[in-house]
């Protein structure tokens, strides 16, 4: 059972599509244990950027890396307290693989990496703000710019 935080955690995830596909992941839910497609992604760690983060969940989830162009989406989770945002990525690097989420117990937790034509997606999460980016056209999508890191001295 997921028990939120009392604090916004935040979640980067990667938007990464080549020649008319798109990378999912499937994980298996901590909630209900059943398996559910998704975009890849996870927590940003500490002292971690936007870019970073959704560079190093690539790696460990498809062992893909790509570059990160901007933010495409926010979709707020209160019942679980986070935020995720997507990231828009281009240029698919390295050998595509079933990973791992370093971050939890159960090292079988991702079950499955693919590639899908944008036609023939499955049903996947979260379906409303994917069904909305790709009615837009990812192309398209408007962007902002990848937030830079602030040096304080």
């Amino acid at each position: 059972m997921i028990v939120p935080a009392p604090y916004h955690r935040l979640v980067a995830r990667a938007l990464l599509h080549r020649d008319g596909e798109l990378l999912l992941v499937r994980q298996r839910s901590l909630r209900s244990g059943r398996p559910f497609w998704t975009l890849p992604g996870g927590l940003v760690e500490p002292d971690e950027t936007l870019a970073e983060a959704v560079r190093r969940e690539l790696r460990e989830e498809t062992g893909l890396d790509a570059d990160p162009l901007g933010v495409v989406a926010l979709q707020e989770l209160p019942h679980v307290n986070l935020l995720e945002v997507v990231l828009l990525c281009q240029h698919p690097r390295g050998s595509l693989r079933t990973g791992f989420d370093p971050e939890l117990a159960d090292p079988h937790r991702i079950l499955e990496v693919r590639w899908f034509p944008l036609a023939a997606l499955p049903p996947c999460q979260p379906a409303p703000l994917l069904a909305a980016l790709l009615q837009q056209g990812i192309d398209s999508l408007p962007r902002l710019p990848l937030p830079h890191r602030l040096a304080l001295d």
